[in-house]
């Protein structure tokens, strides 16, 4: 895993508020607005939706 730079952190921070999509390792994506992050960069999505479509699921995932 790339080490996290400055000029990373300083990225994202410049993204809030902004909608991105985010991939997942299995395949998902979620498309919604950059509320924050945090060290372990751990993103914090507002009014997200799931953009996957199915072919790009790499294995099953549970719904809550």
């Amino acid at each position: 895993m790339p080490a996290l730079t400055r000029s990373s952190v300083e990225e994202l921070c410049r993204k809030i508020g902004l909608k991105i999509v985010v991939k997942l390792k299995n395949g998902r994506s979620l498309r919604g607005k950059l509320a924050g992050f945090d060290e372990h960069l751990n993103l914090v999505l507002e009014e997200d939706e799931d953009i996957t479509t199915p072919e790009n699921v790499k294995f099953p995932s549970f719904s809550y």
